[in-house]
């Protein structure tokens, strides 16, 4: 559990360890399903990112809130190697890409990797995002 490391999905990934893959799956907002047909692809992601001065490879953003920012970009990159990991599920507070698919309190969470959830919700923050690619 990440608790407060980050508050958006936007905040760790992509990461050097965990680059943004070619194809990304989300359901398109209702805004934007009359000007795209599919889901914009992994590419124009990185593209949007490198057009925002960034890296393909650099998270979209930098912490606002918290204490000690420097200390807070620090530990997200030390958490970023652990997050590429296939064995691992990283979820952080307040991560609304999992609502729908992650069982929530009083359920468990001990099936996750049986019931594919990392996969299924790793890059849903990139839906937050779409509508800069869309329009760019």
């Amino acid at each position: 559990m990440g608790g407060d490391l980050c508050h958006h999905g936007a905040e760790i990934r992509p990461s050097p360890h965990l680059p943004i893959p070619a194809e990304v799956h989300f359901p398109l907002p209702d805004a934007l399903r009359s000007r795209i047909t599919a889901c914009p692809g992994g590419a124009l992601f990185q593209e949007l990112n490198v057009k925002r001065g960034r890296k393909p490879d650099e998270p979209f953003f930098d912490p606002a809130i918290g204490f000690d920012i420097p200390m807070a970009i620090q530990t997200i990159k030390k958490t970023q190697a652990a997050d590429a990991q296939g064995d691992i599920f990283f979820i952080f507070a307040h991560d609304m890409a999992i609502q729908g698919t992650v069982d929530l309190f009083p359920l468990t969470a001990n099936q996750w990797k049986e019931k594919g959830w990392r996969e299924k919700v790793l890059w849903n923050f990139l839906e937050d995002l779409a509508p800069a690619v869309v329009l760019a």
